[in-house]
């Protein structure tokens, strides 16, 4: 990887650290013991599902960068702008905020590591409800 590339790469992650970090502090998660970036690390990786509080810590402190699911997650539970979340571009609030509930989120994710044949049959099922349910 040449240098600037590292440096975009570097500096994409703190920029969304630090939104991510505004956008939960605004949202009232903030840390109850001294923690960097000043707020709770568990309250995140319990609304996206992650596997550790390290994880989230990582996306918090600008160490690493959620995949694009999770930043809708992300933005989705606190309610703000994904693109505002992802690049910093247009308002915090209003514009592109994920419509998806918590648990539409989990089904999207087991939906994308499903074969294709497992996709048809679920989709087949998905019309039979919504047929039944009218």
């Amino acid at each position: 990887m040449r240098m600037n590339q590292i440096k975009r790469t570097s500096a994409r992650k703190i920029g969304f650290a630090s939104r991510l970090r505004e956008a939960m502090h605004d949202a009232g998660h903030i840390a109850k013991r001294a923690a960097k970036g000043g707020v709770d690390a568990k309250a995140l990786k319990e609304a996206i599902g992650l596997h550790t509080v390290e994880s989230a810590r990582r996306y918090i402190e600008g160490l690493a960068t959620p995949s694009e699911d999770k930043i809708d997650h992300i933005a989705a539970w606190l309610k703000i702008n994904v693109q505002w979340l992802r690049d910093g571009e247009g308002p915090k609030h209003g514009g592109a905020v994920s419509s998806l509930s918590p648990v539409e989120h989990e089904l999207l994710d087991d939906l994308r590591h499903c074969t294709d044949s497992d996709k048809q049959t679920l989709r087949a099922l998905a019309k039979a409800l919504r047929a039944k349910i009218g």
